[in-house]
């Protein structure tokens, strides 16, 4: 048959079925589902949600929703999804417990970070939303702080630290452009990096750390979960204000917070700021 005959024939069967009092809708189309904006979590169009990484459907908030009530005990209509970004976990969903064996597959779904009437939670969950879990350990900020996926300066820019690194800190961002960076290696010396736009100083090796006092700083950062920090910065209005922003990395993990607001992070990350401080103290 003919190309053009074949679009006569598709003009028809239109036509014909317009005739009939059936609607079209973009409702019933296969891959199209009623969507949550996470800025507002409220109900704002109908789309693929494959086609943006930046909504949620419906369905799959509201289970969200409604778990992160049932953990927390805040009413559903006081919490709101702040921010999502689409994530591949294993089979513990991506959170890291000591001496936790997790199933080597890949779980595709959402990070989300909710927020309440005074803190900030943040939660992994499957496509479907049929596997939720709180990340307790990034969980808890109070509302002062500002929770989120976005790195300041971009994750693009961080570098992988070098194989040798245990733990590496970087204040930078403040009125003279001036960055200070630590990093302990694996034979237990801290090292000093300090430069500015107009001059650039020496390494300096501060301290050298003795081998129980390495290991009790790895232990303390598997006790208090750091890897479940990924990806999250901890920052205030401040941050765009030239005031430093601090830096974490470990090989599996970066995060991001200001000090002016360290008594909102979470726990966790608080321990490891005092033990982390106390080791850089000179």
């Amino acid at each position: 048959m003919k190309g053009s005959n074949i679009q006569q024939l598709k003009s028809s069967f239109l036509m014909a079925f317009f005739c009939s009092g059936i609607i079209l809708t973009p409702a019933i189309a296969p891959g199209w589902a009623e969507t949550i904006s996470p800025q507002s979590a409220n109900l704002v169009t109908q789309a693929n949600p494959t086609a943006s990484p930046n909504t949620l459907p419906t369905q799959v908030a509201n289970r969200l929703l409604l778990e992160v009530a049932r953990d927390t005990g805040i009413s559903k209509s006081k919490l709101k999804i702040a921010e999502i970004k689409p994530a591949g976990f294993n089979g513990c969903l991506g959170i890291f417990r000591p001496n936790q064996a997790c199933t080597k597959i890949l779980i595709r779904g959402w990070q989300a970070i909710i927020t309440g009437p005074r803190r900030t939670f943040v939660y992994h969950l499957s496509q479907d939303a049929s596997r939720i879990a709180q990340n307790d350990t990034a969980s808890g900020a109070k509302i002062a702080v500002r929770v989120s996926f976005e790195l300041f300066g971009g994750s693009e820019n961080i570098p992988k630290l070098e194989s040798n690194a245990i733990f590496k800190s970087s204040v930078s961002g403040d009125l003279t452009g001036s960055t200070t960076t630590f990093i302990l290696t694996d034979d237990g010396k801290v090292t000093k990096f300090q430069s500015s736009p107009t001059a650039r100083f020496s390494p300096v090796v501060v301290k050298t750390l003795t081998s129980q006092q390495l290991q009790q700083f790895k232990k303390l950062l598997e006790n208090r979960r750091f890897p479940n920090f990924n990806g999250l910065s901890y920052l205030t209005s401040a941050a765009v204000a030239d005031f430093p922003t601090t830096t974490y990395q470990s090989q599996d993990t970066v995060t991001q917070y200001i000090s002016l607001e360290q008594n909102s992070m979470p726990r966790s990350l608080q321990q490891v700021i005092n033990a982390w401080e106390k080791i850089i103290a000179m």
